[in-house]
């Protein structure tokens, strides 16, 4: 098997024997069987402190010690093993106005957008009621009306009466396209649960939304190539959760013992291994400033490790493509400024291509789009109730996943404090908030534990201890997304 990795790729899973040979596996599941059978599977403790502080795992780690992952932009070959890191794409400092990277950007993804493509019948975009998947429908409406060679297929998911979906479903409906929309309910949560056990838990279980459903009906489509626009915000506009990038936080900076759910010396140890994981990966990319070495950590360590791997499940059952994410498309974007890239090319590209997508509501503000003179719709924001169904339908469950006795078992967290964080959410507001991120991967992380009798790998374990201080800087989180949801409004 030959691997070579992009900047989306997640890489396949690799197992070295006693022996240093090596073995690559498509899926998690897999390698977790091949290394049950190899040798003492131990859990990653490095791992496990890594997603309550940060939210995914640190470069080339899985929750299970044994296995890792290719690295990123590597190439490997069976005869020959790994070749050295490919690594090539750099930023400049180039200007230009909008105008004139809009013209470039948008020839680079016809190009690209074609590319995977190939010879398909029956297209696939997953289409929100954002701008990335809007100037990725565009250009796939282009290149369809000049073929007119195959079917396309939309796919949205959430509260159908909000506004992703309806936006959505306006442009599927304008371009004429099958537009397959999917619910999102507290069930679809719970399942969620168990489907990011079974892959790993490399992120939370919210960050699936509908991904299991679309690839069943993906699946029954024969849908031959589907196509993503997720990348667009951080390649596209050097924007990373609405952050620009010469305002990132760097990402070693990030990290903490949130809310005390572990004992403070033993995870300080543990932050030390996951800083030197962020550093020999620094070396590798060749950037000295901050700006560019930042966007690759969040490139790395959020995109791939998170985002990506999120989605890999469509991979099962299609050809899946992240548009923006050639080398070709991410060295254009990156060999400008940081300050031309900006929401201005996207206004600029799609007034050439169709202008008409212009005129449907931006879903992140609900009005046109970087138009401050047009009025917000009133149609709801967000598309899930995952806050709601966390603190009720499914708190009972979520809470008899976390105190089964196998998180308990590990010896490494603080189950009074787990205990508190959880009902003091409860009791709170606040929506989409880190503790509700921290309860439901713990609760994949369980059911993880419960299917596989893995052994600790903690050289120096240290009992978690009550911590007065987890518990006041939880209200005070509390507290300051309380306060800040008053002032918003």
């Amino acid at each position: 098997m030959k691997y070579h990795s992009c900047i989306a790729d997640t890489g396949k899973y690799l197992i070295k024997d006693d022996s240093g040979r090596i073995s690559l596996y498509e899926y998690f599941g897999d390698a977790v069987k091949a290394a049950g059978k190899s040798s003492k599977v131990k859990l990653n403790i490095t791992a496990l402190t890594e997603v309550p502080s940060h939210y995914a795992f640190v470069g080339d780690k899985t929750i299970i010690n044994n296995i890792s992952r290719t690295q990123w932009f590597s190439n490997y070959d069976p005869e020959h093993g790994f070749f050295e890191n490919e690594f090539s794409l750099r930023h400049g400092n180039r200007e230009a106005n909008a105008g004139e990277i809009a013209r470039e950007l948008h020839l680079a993804l016809r190009e690209e957008i074609s590319d995977y493509i190939k010879n398909s019948s029956r297209v696939g975009i997953l289409l929100s009621g954002g701008m990335d998947s809007r100037i990725v429908s565009s250009i796939l409406k282009e290149i369809q009306n000049e073929r007119k060679s195959f079917d396309v297929y939309a796919f949205c998911w959430g509260n159908p009466e909000t506004r992703d979906p309806v936006y959505a479903k306006r442009i599927a409906g304008l371009y004429g396209w099958d537009y397959q929309h999917f619910q999102i309910t507290s069930d679809t949560l719970k399942e969620n649960i168990e489907v990011c056990a079974d892959e790993g838990c490399f992120y939370a279980p919210k960050h699936l939304h509908a991904l299991p459903d679309v690839t069943k009906r993906v699946s029954e489509l024969g849908i031959e190539c589907l196509l993503a626009g997720s990348y667009g915000d951080s390649i596209g506009r050097a924007e990373y959760s609405g952050v620009r990038v010469e305002n990132l936080t760097p990402i070693r900076k990030c990290f903490r013992n949130w809310f005390r759910l572990f004992n403070q010396d033993l995870y300080e140890e543990y932050r030390k291994r996951t800083i030197s994981d962020i550093s020999a990966y620094h070396s590798l990319f060749g950037e000295s400033s901050e700006a560019a070495i930042n966007e690759l950590d969040y490139q790395l360590h959020y995109m791939r490790n998170m985002l990506g791997t999120c989605m890999n499940i469509l991979n099962r059952v299609t050809d899946f493509h992240q548009v923006f994410t050639r080398n070709d498309i991410v060295s254009l974007m990156w060999s400008f400024a940081n300050k031309c890239r900006t929401n201005e090319v996207y206004k600029y590209l799609l007034g050439e291509v169709d202008p008409k997508l212009l005129d449907i509501p931006w879903a992140r503000t609900g009005m046109k789009y970087l138009d401050d003179s047009s009025n917000p719709d009133d149609l709801p924001k967000s598309f899930h109730n995952y806050s709601e169904w966390v603190r009720n339908e499914l708190f009972s469950h979520i809470r008899g996943l976390i105190f089964n006795g196998e998180i308990e078992k590990t010896g490494i967290f603080n189950m009074d404090q787990i205990h508190f964080i959880m009902m003091q959410n409860r009791k709170s507001k606040i929506l989409n908030g880190r503790i509700e991120e921290i309860i439901l991967w713990l609760s994949s992380l369980s059911i993880f534990l419960r299917n596989n009798d893995w052994e600790i790998d903690c050289d120096n374990p240290r009992s978690p201890e009550f911590s007065l201080a987890g518990r006041f800087e939880t209200i005070l989180y509390l507290w300051s997304h309380r306060l800040r949801n008053i002032k918003i409004r």
